[in-house]
């Protein structure tokens, strides 16, 4: 079983594609394209999780969409999604139990701890600093700053790495999932900066 993540892939969201100058020239085109690129890389029995922002637009329709994305999916919400909107009680676990119905299994909470072959890392929906609209928002549900490596996405376009920063959005990477061993491959390549330093 393998792991791979992604962020911002925005189901049914027409704006996104001139926001973030996607190369579809339609919604059904954009969801399509984003679906089979998934299949062509995550297998059946491995781990997809989506850093945020699933799916826009209308969430029903939405929703299908994304739940024929491959895999065992995990969704840590970001601020597009619904379950995020809401404190603790009845209307948050009833948003969760929509995406639950599709095959998600939803994380509420900002940040998570993990670990990528052997490397400390931080999951998030935010960065700790940087943002797809200039100055940074939500700045109460972003971690806070520190050292450890973070894999994140919400910035779109605005960089794919930048210091202890992994965006693995789809604006900027292919529209596609990134592997766990390509970011294992940044992680070393980072931890081999910081002891040279």
């Amino acid at each position: 079983m393998a792991r791979y993540f992604t962020s911002d892939l925005q189901f049914s969201q027409k704006n996104i594609i001139g926001y973030a100058n996607r190369p579809y020239r339609s919604v059904e085109e954009m969801d399509e394209a984003l679906i089979a690129n998934a299949w062509d890389t995550v297998g059946p029995n491995d781990e997809l999780i989506i850093l945020g922002d699933l799916a826009m637009g209308q969430l029903e329709k939405s929703l299908q969409t994304a739940g024929r994305l491959p895999g065992n999916k995990t969704l840590l919400c970001g601020n597009h999604d619904r379950p995020f909107r809401f404190g603790p009680g009845p209307k948050r676990d009833e948003q969760i139990k929509r995406y639950e119905d599709v095959g998600f299994t939803v994380i509420v909470d900002p940040w998570v701890k993990d670990t990528i072959y052997g490397h400390d890392v931080l999951l998030s929906h935010f960065p700790y600093t940087g943002d797809s609209h200039g100055e940074d928002r939500y700045l109460d549900r972003r971690p806070p700053q520190q050292d450890t490596p973070l894999i994140h996405g919400h910035v779109h376009t605005a960089f794919a790495r930048n210091g202890n920063q992994f965006n693995v959005g789809v604006d900027m990477n292919y529209f596609m999932p990134v592997s766990e061993t390509a970011i294992a491959h940044w992680l070393d390549c980072l931890a081999a900066e910081r002891a040279a330093a």
